[in-house]
């Protein structure tokens, strides 16, 4: 997919009007798989109309004696067998029972920050399955924002730093996080942060991550150091004075990171919500929308991340056969 193509409500209605050119652009975008290998014979199952499943298609294998239904044969495998599987199966899709289109306007008017109340003029669902799509996409971001992190600060730079915990993701393909402890750091004057799940909250995880993920020469302002005493500890300050790096409290200011989630009024269309101690998605949402507004298209921004991220399945997994 062109990442240039510009994608508006009109584009939605008159190009995506059926079920059919709908599922093609979703393969084009690989959110679904323009291919599946069957479970029994392993050769690709038949892309073919369904009149049991509200999206029109479905994979499809079917044998007998050997050959498949047309009489064409296209393995040794002599064991008959009928098997169907959705187009959704193994995909961002499959867990949702909104039709395949009110699931492309549902996300193109998330990323507009639309709200829900003119979300639900448009799409013909539930309250709640309109919530649950918009809760996938901002879980989403807190994925996207783990898996695009970046080095950042540099010599006289300053970099923020915090840290809390990261609730329950839900919806998601990958591997869940579920109430973990996490550091997000953002370099001020910029739109560069990162955010990094921590297995123990420790003097030692914090140094690790400082080396990793802040550049040399950087100066970090942080609460963190007097929740960990780092600044009384010598082998501590000898380690980041090695990694040349100058560290700071924050004191009686606001962090730079607590400021702009202050500061957002309506960062999405349910607004922003704060809860001490926790790294809110809300406000990873908008590190991840700052970053890709600019200069983007954050609509095909999203749908190319998303579909890195959560590749289509080719076949059955292990857990589902």
């Amino acid at each position: 997919m062109d990442d240039s193509e510009k994608i508006n409500l009109r584009y939605i209605y008159v190009n995506l009007a059926t079920k059919e050119n709908i599922i093609a652009w979703l393969m084009r975008f690989g959110l679904i798989a323009k291919r599946y290998k069957c479970p029994v014979c392993h050769d690709d199952m038949k892309f073919t109309v369904s009149t049991t499943t509200d999206d029109g298609f479905e994979w499809s294998c079917s044998k007998s004696d050997g050959t498949y239904s047309d009489k064409t044969v296209r393995s040794s495998c002599t064991e008959n067998h009928s098997i169907n599987r959705s187009l959704r199966k193994g995909t961002i899709f499959e867990k949702s029972t909104l039709p395949l289109q009110d699931i492309i306007l549902l996300t193109y008017l998330w990323c507009k920050k639309v709200n829900l109340q003119a979300m639900m003029k448009e799409v013909k669902a539930s309250e709640e399955a309109i919530r649950e799509w918009m809760t996938f996409c901002r879980d989403t971001t807190v994925e996207l924002c783990m898996a695009e992190n970046e080095t950042i600060g540099g010599p006289g730079v300053l970099v923020d730093l915090d840290e809390g915990k990261i609730k329950n993701l839900n919806y998601l393909q990958g591997q869940k996080v579920t109430d973990k402890w996490a550091y997000i750091g953002a370099e001020q004057g910029s739109n560069k942060y990162f955010i990094c799940i921590v297995h123990e909250r420790t003097k030692e995880e914090l140094l690790n991550f400082i080396k990793n993920y802040i550049k040399p020469g950087s100066v970090i302002l942080s609460d963190c150091w007097r929740t960990y005493k780092c600044l009384k500890d010598k082998n501590f300050l000898q380690a980041t004075a090695i990694h040349s790096v100058e560290l700071k409290s924050h004191g009686t200011y606001t962090t730079f990171i607590r400021r702009i989630g202050n500061g957002v009024k309506k960062v999405t269309a349910e607004g922003f919500r704060h809860v001490n101690g926790h790294c809110d998605p809300y406000l990873l949402e908008y590190f991840w929308r700052r970053k890709n507004t600019k200069g983007k298209l954050i609509f095909n921004a999203l749908l190319k991340s998303v579909a890195g991220l959560f590749p289509p399945d080719t076949e059955d997994s292990d857990e589902s056969s």
